[in-house]
């Protein structure tokens, strides 16, 4: 019996060494990687050609390929010059990987200035899909920081594109997802695809043939899953009345976020004390602003959830949060309330609140001529 344990260990190891070794070999556990590595769901190092195929997305998008860039620091747009830099921080209506690289609302907004500042600025796009507050704090501290000191940039505004996402810190007990705030099990598995030789090649199987996204002549083809389009955006058009007090659960959840939004905005003062804090608060397409009425154009289901009203409590928060900051600290953070300030057609949205390239132009017309005033011209 007991040799036969021993045999048994014996091939327990040597079968672990067998995997382990190529493994050590041929995976990247000893390689230096970048900041951006440490935040779930940040991409680096990516040249990617995307065609999105399929009946939800031809309406949307034309044949041609859309390129999108992430270089080895994880930012997209990044002009490795010296020229003065804008950081742009959010979730994927910032990252917008459905939208070529020349027409992201960053580049839009890079290209007003350009055009009307004599010395030229570069807009650098950190934009990570799923990100709200709690993932922008995460960010900040672990790779952004850290990659411009790397760098040698101070930028000289930090735009927030902020918003859609934090509807989910609101109303989520506990905003433990895989973007903002990763569980154990969602951790290994980030380890594991940054690292794992054998993990990556499951993943690519996993996306070629289960997930059907195959890589064809360099392009990845989406074949359209799910529901892309605003066929659920029928009338009539609820109105939902501001209440004048909170409900028990949303002072709760009020609390909860203002801490998060507080932090995200003390450490960004921290860490980068001579730049500008731009916050621009998101255009939300399903939703109107009418002084106190709000109107849902969604689902009778969203109504039901009070999902436009919730954003505007949301807003709400974020201006008596930077109000007090200033006032306390000399701060000079400023809000853009561009939710309701601007409106952007339906076709400049292929889903509930991601941009077409139309959307996305539109975005970056209105940013640009916004952040124009608080950029200093230096000649």
């Amino acid at each position: 019996m007991q040799k036969f344990k021993k045999i048994i260990l014996f091939n327990l190891l040597f079968s672990s060494l067998i995997i382990l070794l190529p493994e050590f070999i041929l995976g990247s556990w000893l390689s230096k990687k970048p900041y951006a590595s440490k935040v779930p769901s940040a991409k680096y190092n990516q040249k990617l050609s995307i065609v999105l195929k399929g009946p939800n997305w031809d309406r949307f998008f034309a044949a041609e390929a859309t390129k999108y860039t992430r270089d080895e620091n994880g930012y997209r747009g990044y002009e490795k010059v010296p020229q003065r830099k804008i950081l742009t921080i959010g979730g994927s209506t910032t990252d917008q990987m459905y939208i070529d690289d020349a027409f992201t609302w960053s580049e839009i907004a890079e290209n007003f200035l350009n055009k009307n500042l004599v010395e030229k600025v570069d807009i650098i796009n950190g934009g990570v899909d799923g990100q709200s507050s709690l993932g922008h704090y995460f960010s900040i501290k672990n790779w952004h920081a850290k990659s411009f000191k790397e760098l040698d940039i101070i930028p000289e505004a930090i735009v927030f594109y902020i918003g859609f996402n934090e509807i989910h810190l609101f109303t989520e007990k506990k905003a433990f997802n895989a973007f903002n705030n990763p569980s154990p099990i969602r951790k290994l598995h980030n380890k594991l695809k940054e690292n794992s030789f054998f993990y990556k090649r499951i993943m690519k199987i996993k996306w070629s043939y289960i997930d059907k996204m195959p890589t064809l002549n360099g392009a990845t083809y989406i074949l359209g899953r799910g529901s892309r389009s605003w066929n659920y955006l029928n009338p009539p058009e609820t109105i939902e009345e501001l209440p004048r007090e909170l409900t028990p659960g949303d002072k709760i959840a009020a609390k909860n976020y203002s801490s998060i939004f507080t932090k995200l905005l003390k450490v960004t003062e921290e860490k980068f004390p001579s730049t500008k804090i731009i916050i621009i608060q998101q255009f939300i397409p399903g939703c109107r602003y009418q002084g106190n009425r709000t109107i849902n154009r969604l689902s009778e289901d969203y109504s039901l959830k009070r999902y436009c009203t919730r954003y505007k409590n949301i807003f709400s928060l974020q201006d008596k949060i930077v109000k007090e900051i200033n006032r306390l600290n000399n701060s000079n953070i400023v809000i853009i309330p561009m939710y309701k300030e601007v409106v952007i057609l339906d076709k400049g949205f292929y889903d509930i609140g991601h941009n077409t390239k139309f959307g996305s132009i539109e975005v970056g017309k209105y940013i640009g001529g916004e952040l124009i005033k608080y950029i200093e011209p230096t000649n």
